[in-house]
């Protein structure tokens, strides 16, 4: 369900934030370090436990909708139709204080290389149709590369197939706090993979766009959609400067 992952970056914490204390990852982490402590948070019974209710109440299917596929429009030639042709334009959500982009051509090619990078869940070389770019902390961003599947205008997602955790600073520097909220919300979007999604997107008067989100079998996705802000099209000459902005950081879940 990329188009920003609306409700997982507003979720409430449930307890309050532990005070700051030393990275986990040490003085000077190798980067198998580092994504192996992502991974064994992820795959953590307890944590899994923790986020389970939470996934069935985003995806807790409401009314089912007669004809869904072929509402809204087909966005890929919306885009396309712009000046400068496919991958010109991405999406930008409207949220200022979760920033999100969306490539729905997967092309823009922003300049990394004021940050430390890590593939947290390698992508296949060649076979990525969409990216997410995703703020989830200041400095911190998460990028998400995603396959689908065309049904009439809806665009269907299984999950992801790469996922890349870009940090400006050092994660030897990262408090202990900060570590736990990025991996906790890599953990949801672990689980959230294994859930089916459609989106369908509406053009407004305006020239914004909205989604309405589905399971494959056409019931809505109510909360997920409550949640949606408007997104509008960002030039892909513009990346640079998105990632160079500060975002406000995703809230997630941090205890029981």
């Amino acid at each position: 369900m990329p188009a920003g992952l609306p409700l997982a970056a507003s979720v409430a914490a449930q307890e309050p934030a532990a005070p700051e204390t030393a990275s986990p990852f040490g003085s000077d982490p190798t980067p198998d370090q580092v994504i192996q402590f992502f991974t064994l948070f992820s795959a953590d019974e307890g944590i899994a436990a923790a986020l389970e209710p939470l996934v069935k109440e985003i995806m807790q299917p409401g009314e089912m909708e007669e004809g869904w596929e072929d509402a809204g429009i087909d966005i890929l030639a919306d885009l396309a139709a712009m000046e400068g042709g496919p991958g010109a334009f991405l999406l930008r959500d409207t949220d200022t204080e979760v920033l999100s982009a969306v490539d729905l051509f997967a092309r823009s090619r922003p300049d990394l290389a004021r940050f430390e990078s890590y593939a947290l869940r390698p992508e296949p070389v060649g076979l990525v149709e969409e990216r997410v770019f995703l703020g989830a902390a200041p400095g911190i961003w998460l990028e998400t590369a995603h396959q689908r599947e065309r049904r009439g205008n809806a665009l269907c997602y299984s999950g992801y197939i790469g996922v890349t955790l870009h940090s400006d600073r050092p994660v030897a520097s990262w408090r202990e706090q900060t570590a736990i909220e990025i991996a906790t919300y890599f953990a949801l979007i672990d689980q959230l993979a294994r859930e089916e999604a459609c989106n369908v997107y509406k053009k407004r008067d305006d020239g914004t766009y909205i989604t309405r989100t589905y399971r494959p079998d056409g019931t809505r996705l109510a909360l997920l959609d409550a949640e949606t802000t408007p997104l509008v099209p960002m030039p892909a000459s513009e990346i640079d400067a998105f990632l160079s902005e500060t975002p406000g950081g995703l809230v997630v879940p941090t205890g029981q």
